[in-house]
């Protein structure tokens, strides 16, 4: 049976307080309008736990949840073939809700969670005004693609390194400055963007990512690389333009599978000799460096191994 339909959740059911600012109908348990984003008022019942809508200690269904977040949002969201990640829509497969897209509907938070949720492999939360990754995914430990880009995020959880599943995972346009020390749980992590955040030092245990194939952290004000993120084994694309790099690690040579390196608009003055030894390597970006030197060997062995350098 489609889980959408396994419970039907009714307005009724959910305890709800009016927002003092737009009189919007909110679920107790959250500190935030969904629909003018303004805090709510505290209450007794959204303090007390045990006063909260039965619905939230209940085991739900992805459906189920798919109802509560109409709710907050106040649209339906409709059935869709291909989920898009900048329009509203469900995927389903084999009756089962894979995949969920809520973009741009000014959420500050999404409903509560406390069960899990093990068939949701997708979801899209961009444009929204998420402060804090939403706890909730803890829930969702199938997850295989997040996106979470283009809201107000400022840090990223210990707890991101539960999701042993996620493949692509999307953070750019927040205003993240600090990544967490380990990202040993991220083993099926491909590619991951942080591009446009605030991020100005990498930890060295950050980039440890047994799988990854595209790192992606443009625009960003990160000086110095750590000779940890030459040892991705798998790293096929890593961009690090627009940012205040002075130099690059001679270790950069161990990223063996690496085919493009954009290290375009930073501050670097010369390149590794090094990074002549990458062999896989197929184009270098170069450009808005402007005080750069190539050395004649690194530039004539790179041209032996026609790789396209951009100046």
């Amino acid at each position: 049976m489609n889980g959408r339909l396994r419970r039907n959740i009714k307005y009724h059911e959910i305890k709800r307080i009016p927002c003092p600012h737009c009189f919007h109908l909110c679920i107790i348990t959250i500190e935030f309008c969904p629909k003018c984003g303004e805090p709510l008022r505290k209450s007794k019942e959204r303090i007390d736990k045990s006063s909260s809508s039965q619905l939230i200690t209940q085991e739900i269904t992805e459906g189920e949840y798919l109802q509560l977040l109409e709710m907050e949002i106040e649209k339906e969201i409709p059935k869709v073939r291909t989920i898009n990640p900048d329009e509203l829509g469900y995927q389903e497969q084999e009756g089962k809700i894979i995949g969920i897209s809520v973009p741009h509907c000014r959420l500050k938070s999404i409903p509560p969670l406390t069960s899990h949720l093990n068939d949701l492999k997708v979801l899209y939360l961009s444009h929204n005004l998420l402060r804090s990754f939403p706890k909730e995914l803890r829930f969702m430990p199938a997850l295989e693609e997040l996106w979470l880009d283009h809201n107000k995020l400022e840090s990223l959880p210990l707890f991101i390194n539960d999701f042993v599943f996620l493949k692509n995972l999307n953070l750019n346009s927040n205003h993240i400055e600090h990544l967490p020390e380990t990202v040993e749980g991220l083993k099926s992590l491909k590619k991951l963007s942080l591009r446009r955040n605030n991020i100005k030092t990498i930890p060295k245990g950050f980039c440890l990512f047994p799988s990854l194939e595209v790192l992606n952290l443009r625009l960003n004000k990160i000086e110095k690389l750590p000779k940890s993120t030459c040892f991705m084994p798998f790293l096929k694309e890593l961009n690090l333009s627009s940012n205040a790099l002075l130099e690059l690690p001679e270790e950069i040579e161990n990223l063996k599978s690496l085919e493009i390196l954009n290290v375009s608009n930073n501050k670097l003055k010369s390149i590794p000799n090094s990074i002549k030894n990458l062999e896989r390597l197929k184009k270098l970006n170069l450009k808005a460096n402007f005080w750069i030197t190539i050395p004649q060997d690194v530039k004539k062995k790179l041209s032996e191994n026609n790789v396209i350098i951009e100046l």
